[in-house]
C-alpha cells in the first residue's frame, strides 16, 4: 500500500462548526483543518483544528460531520501518509522529451520522458524514463533540453493507488489490473 493509515483525533470535547478541507485534499503541518466550539469555564469558545502531523498526508475520510458533537480521543479525520518517489535519469545526456505534466496521473511502467545519451551505444531501455509506480506527477524538476549527469532527479511522483476509472474488457486501462475477477 502506498500510505500508512492514521488519523487526527479530538483533544477536547466539542461541536464541529465547519471543515476547511475535503476528502482527497493534501494536508500539511500547521494547516487549519476546521473550526469547532467547546465549553471552557461555562463559556462557549471557538477553536481551530490544526494539523500536527510531521509529513504531508492525504485526507481519506472525514469522520465527523458539520454540527456533529465529538469527544476527546474520537477520530475526526482518517489520513494516509503520502509516499513520494524521485525519478532520476539512468544515463548522462540531454533531456530530450517529457510526455507528462504536473498533476497528471500515471501508471506503473508508463513512459514519462527520454534522455538523448552522451554515449550513443546505450540500449533504448537506458534512454527512457519510466514511472516505477502508479501515482500523480507532483513536480517536474528539470526542463527539456537540460544537459544532465547520470542519476539526476527529473520528476517527483506522489504514489497513489489506482482508482480504476477507465475499465476496458474487465481491465483497468491505467494500471493494467484485471478487475474481471474482483467482487
Amino acid at each position: 500500500m502506498a500510505a500508512r493509515h492514521e488519523g487526527i483525533v479530538a483533544d477536547a470535547n466539542g461541536k464541529l462548526i465547519n471543515w476547511l478541507i475535503s476528502t482527497g485534499d493534501t494536508i500539511l503541518k500547521g494547516e487549519v483543518l476546521g473550526v469547532y466550539e467547546t465549553m471552557v469555564n461555562d463559556t462557549v469558545q471557538t477553536k481551530r483544528i490544526i494539523c500536527d502531523v510531521e509529513e504531508d498526508y492525504l485526507v481519506k475520510r472525514i469522520a465527523v460531520d458539520q454540527q456533529q458533537e465529538f469527544n476527546v480521543g474520537q477520530m475526526l479525520i482518517e489520513i494516509d501518509r503520502l509516499e513520494r518517489l524521485t525519478i532520476s535519469t539512468k544515463v548522462a545526456g540531454k533531456l530530450a522529451n517529457l510526455y507528462i505534466k504536473e498533476g497528471e496521473i500515471v501508471s506503473s511502467g508508463q513512459l514519462l520522458g527520454n534522455v538523448q545519451p552522451d554515449n550513443k551505444s546505450l540500449s533504448a531501455k537506458h534512454k527512457s524514463i519510466r514511472s516505477p509506480s502508479c501515482g500523480r506527477i507532483e513536480k517536474i524538476i528539470r526542463n527539456v533540453g537540460d544537459q544532465l549527469p547520470a542519476k539526476t532527479p527529473v520528476i517527483q511522483l506522489v504514489v497513489e493507488e489506482c482508482k480504476h476509472t477507465t475499465i476496458i474488457r474487465g481491465m483497468c486501462a491505467t494500471c493494467g489490473k484485471d478487475l474481471s475477477k474482483s467482487k
